[in-house]
């Protein structure tokens, strides 16, 4: 087929449709009606020979195909844009809101600097962190600028639409309350901390595969048995402060939390466990100065963090 006989008008909403998966939302993102963006598509379907979306249950889902375009089409729209990009951005003129989809890790991590920051220099700009419902990120699709996520998640070619790089490094630690028994204890033994019941992070409803979970909430085969389970970081070191049960959490939050709250970190010596977060983004959003600026300010922020460790 000859590029010739292609509307290239099509691009945007056949990326539209592949990010959202969701006639009324694609719609919605390229500014058009759902009757006209249902015509795009039904051309769309003739010219790849597939039908791209299909109805799965309430919702809608890709076929082999149209997840396999993700990636190009993603890279064509970039270079078209890129090709017609003139406008420059100025932090000081600016009014907008970048959406970050994360757990509270990051609110408390990197929004405090981001806040003063922006005070600074781009008094008019402001930041709306959602939460992430579901561990495959899909159903932030074209709503969300920047992702704050595990980097095991881009294993194995996950989420091929998304551009990531290295954050945050971090590691688990154990959180008691500092009048807990193993708070006097100075070197807690492998067996002291397992005969502990656990406060945990769990990211969402739907099942995680065991290892991600294991990369993200501390559970894995130290054999730990968690009493209760949580969405928010932030909330453990004070379920620990208020039940006197431990709780497994990222070294940052718990050294955060500790301004508040009379708890006790215990360096697990021989039960050290990683977390390493990644931002992602989608590269189609790579030509936009003003989404190319505030990526930069939070990366020169994370790269000072981890010069600190």
């Amino acid at each position: 087929m000859s590029l010739r006989s292609v509307n290239l008008n099509h691009l945007p909403v056949l990326r539209a449709l592949l990010q959202e998966r969701n006639l009324s939302r694609a719609a919605e993102s390229v500014g058009l009606t759902q009757p006209a963006v249902s015509s795009v598509l039904t051309r769309l379907r003739e010219i790849l020979d597939d039908p791209l979306l299909v109805r799965d249950g309430r919702g809608m889902a890709l076929t082999l195909r149209a997840q396999q375009l993700i990636e190009p089409v993603e890279k064509v729209c970039a270079a078209l844009e890129e090709i017609l990009e003139t406008e420059r951005f100025d932090p000081a003129k600016a009014e907008r809101t970048f959406v970050i989809a994360s757990a509270d890790y990051a609110v408390i991590t990197v929004a405090p600097f981001l806040i003063r920051r922006l005070q600074e220099i781009a008094p008019n700009v402001s930041l709306h962190f959602v939460d992430i419902p579901h561990i495959s990120l899909e159903p932030h699709a074209g709503e969300v600028d920047f992702f704050i996520v595990p980097d095991m998640l881009f294993q194995d070619g996950r989420h091929p639409a998304l551009v990531h790089t290295m954050l945050v490094e971090d590691e688990f630690v154990t959180v008691v309350s500092s009048e807990h028994p193993l708070a006097q204890v100075a070197e807690p033994s492998r067996a002291d901390l397992l005969a502990e019941r656990y406060a945990m992070y769990y990211p969402a409803l739907a099942p995680v595969d065991a290892t991600i979970l294991g990369a993200i909430s501390g559970q894995n085969q130290q054999g730990r048995d968690a009493m209760i389970q949580v969405q928010q970081f932030s909330l453990l070191p004070a379920l620990a402060f208020e039940t006197g049960c431990a709780a497994v959490v990222p070294r940052r939050i718990a050294e955060y939390m500790g301004k508040f709250l009379p708890i006790k970190i215990i360096d697990e010596g021989l039960l050290p466990m990683q977390l390493n977060l990644s931002l992602a983004w989608y590269s189609s959003k790579e030509r936009d100065p003003a989404h190319k600026w505030f990526k930069n300010v939070v990366l020169d922020h994370c790269k000072q963090l981890r010069s600190e460790q």
